[in-house]
């Protein structure tokens, strides 16, 4: 399907209609100049996914040459999306995810973009064959350089995965690590405390999250000098997005 200006424009209008506009960030500037983005979050959140959706339309307004690739921490059968990725209590389930996802699909049918997932798919028949975590990280960041070696790449990860330097605190890397200094590496955090739907001690639920930025403007990155990133990119707070099927 050949894209024209005007079809573009109209699709982009489609697809910001049923949505909050996108006031711009300090990010907008990389996705215009093709910079390639990972992107970690807080699982179980609304601002992360909206984030990304308002990046999106920002590469496809001003579309460079690569072509757009958005990568979620799913596996493919997320594209079934009544599909049983979807009914899990985990935070990357969550109803602004799937929403996310509904958007990108549409994009993607449109010829506009290519959605890719990253998270691994382990099959092994025996438990010693499964991967260690940094076996892990690896596996979910070599897919993600590919990527962003063909395509300008925009990717959702959690905010460990997208550390582009291996954290203090860690005893392996990150698989933004494998991803390399090509990427803009930003996790999202907020200046007044809030919520997310997450997993402690194996129970998922809402709870506090959040607001270790105090006293700082949102809509503002700032140096992540904890957990290896570039930036951080703050907003005002984290609002909790429960599962989209319970």
């Amino acid at each position: 399907m050949r894209i024209t200006s005007g079809l573009m424009l109209a699709l982009l209008a489609t697809a910001c209609g049923a949505q909050q506009p996108c006031a711009r960030t300090p990010l907008d500037e990389h996705v215009e100049r093709g910079r390639d983005l990972l992107i970690g979050e807080m699982h179980g959140t609304v601002e992360s996914p909206e984030l990304v959706r308002c990046l999106v339309l920002v590469a496809l307004r001003d579309k460079h040459a690569e072509p757009l690739v958005v990568s979620l921490e799913q596996i493919p059968s997320a594209r079934d999306m009544a599909g049983d990725v979807w009914k899990t209590n985990d935070g990357r389930s969550s109803i602004a995810m799937w929403d996310l996802a509904q958007f990108l699909f549409q994009q993607e049918k449109a010829g506009l973009l290519t959605v890719a997932f990253h998270m691994p798919e382990i099959q092994v028949t025996r438990p010693e064959d499964l991967p260690d975590a940094a076996a892990y990280e690896k596996l979910m960041g070599i897919p993600l350089r590919e990527l962003a070696q063909k395509a300008q790449l925009i990717a959702l990860v959690g905010n460990f995965h997208s550390s582009g330097k291996r954290p203090g605190y860690a005893t392996y890397d990150p698989a933004g690590v494998y991803v390399g200094e090509s990427a803009l590496h930003v996790r999202v955090d907020s200046v007044a405390p809030g919520t997310m739907w997450n997993q402690m001690n194996g129970q998922y639920a809402k709870r506090e999250g959040g607001g270790s930025f105090a006293g700082h403007e949102p809509n503002t990155l700032v140096p992540d000098t904890l957990m290896g990133h570039d930036f951080v990119y703050l907003v005002s707070r984290l609002t909790a997005s429960a599962p989209k099927y319970p």
